[in-house]
């Protein structure tokens, strides 16, 4: 865990084990699976590539990439960058999909989350950079912001990387496609190193550090796209909470074994970031949170469980007492 408060750093701690088996203990350098938190730290990095004019958040990708076949629908021609990053994309969740598609709902319309979409939005800033994944989260986020220990494969890790334990505490091998980068999930990286890459693009003011955004730019990743739920918004990379006459951003994080939260309230230069390497984390994460940034990030949770989870089949069991 990470904690950033009105500019400073003021509480960092890690607990229980990388390998329970091993005994081997779960301290600071030891990478976790970032699973969706990977999805952030590509919108940075492709909303980089859009202020260099090498991509157009509202240029269609069929018109960008005509060879690419996104889905056997025609509505799927319409399918933009701002679209994927906000989920609206129609593109369904799988997050390894075999090409053509297939559409859940329009292009533009309803909010649906999707990895398919940022694998789609990788094809495009590969297609466009010239570069493989890899060489672009290096040139846009990784060597800004000095990141030691990330990275976006498991052959690139520098040092350990923690086991991950399922619902019954069994141990869950690591996916072998993240040897391959996944603009969706293949981040692995370390608490103090994600919340450096918070404080960098969403709160360099606050912390008088360089920004990797420009300032209009990091505006608009945090400003509401469509509108998910009461209270619940999202832009281009990040959920949107309003409560309390502000917007916190916010991201969970869901790869069979780990399971993790950050959150930003750009208002007070906070943040917190919980990264747990067990299936029963997220409730872990939503104490942590709720005695942290205060209990009405409770209703984030209370959306993630029912409006994702449980409204997808797939209903997050109780703590275990």
């Amino acid at each position: 865990m990470a904690f950033l408060k009105q500019g400073d750093l003021v509480w960092h701690r890690q607990f229980g084990y990388a390998d329970r088996a091993g005994r081997v203990p779960l301290t600071g350098d030891v990478l976790m699976q970032g699973a969706s938190l990977t999805k952030p730290t590509f919108a940075c990095a492709f909303l980089r590539l859009c202020e260099e004019r090498l991509c157009d958040l509202d240029k269609p990708v069929a018109e960008v990439m005509p060879d690419f076949p996104i889905a056997a629908d025609p509505r799927a021609a319409a399918i933009t960058p701002r679209q994927l990053l906000s989920h609206t994309s129609g593109l369904p969740l799988t997050h390894s999909p075999e090409w053509p598609l297939y559409l859940e709902a329009s292009p533009g319309g309803v909010f649906s989350y999707s990895g398919a979409g940022y694998i789609c939005l990788q094809r495009l800033a590969e297609f466009r950079a010239r570069k493989p994944l890899t060489r672009i989260m290096r040139k846009y986020v990784v060597e800004p912001l000095g990141w030691k220990r990330s990275c976006y494969t498991t052959s690139g890790a520098s040092g350990r990387v923690s086991q991950g334990y399922d619902w019954d505490g069994s141990v869950v091998q690591p996916p072998g496609h993240y040897d391959k980068a996944n603009a969706a999930a293949s981040l692995h990286t370390t608490a103090l190193e994600y919340v450096e890459f918070i404080k960098r693009v969403l709160l360099p003011d606050h912390y008088g550090v360089a920004g990797i955004l420009r300032p209009e730019t990091a505006k608009t990743m945090a400003a509401p796209h469509v509108n998910v739920a009461g209270g619940i918004a999202w832009g281009l990379g990040w959920g949107i909470h309003s409560t309390e006459g502000s917007d916190r951003l916010f991201h969970w994080a869901d790869s069979r074994g780990f399971m993790h939260y950050a959150t930003i309230d750009q208002r007070n230069a906070t943040a917190l970031v919980v990264l747990t390497n067990g299936r029963h984390g997220l409730r872990l994460c939503e104490e942590v949170t709720a005695r942290t940034m205060g209990e009405g990030e409770r209703s984030v949770f209370d959306w993630i469980y029912r409006g994702f989870y449980e409204a997808g089949g797939t209903p997050i069991p109780p703590w275990p007492r």
